[in-house]
């Protein structure tokens, strides 16, 4: 594996951990998008990146709204649906 493959893995592999924090509660909302959005920032360009980067703007839209609408301590049942829905994609995206 040739180290620029080793360093996207590694990314790779701190984008798992960064939802599964999130889904055990060990993170928040805010901090998953962070993560994301470092991790993006440091990927190769690819049709991949770009996947993953579409699932951050989803949980980025959800809480830039629920911030301006003071929502972020309890998000309309619509958001954690679509917020599942993108974690899913990541899932999936990440495996």
């Amino acid at each position: 594996m040739s180290e620029d493959s080793e360093a996207q893995e590694w990314l790779r592999e701190g984008a798992r951990q960064s939802v599964k924090s999130y889904r055990s509660g060990g993170i928040t909302l805010r901090q998953l998008i962070d993560d994301l959005d470092a991790i993006w920032s440091n990927l190769a360009q690819s049709a991949w990146s770009e996947n993953l980067r579409s699932q951050w703007w989803v949980l980025e839209e959800i809480y830039a709204v629920a911030l301006d609408r003071g929502d972020l301590e309890r998000l309309p049942r619509e958001d954690r649906q679509l917020i599942e829905g993108a974690l899913d994609e990541l899932d999936q995206l990440l495996s």
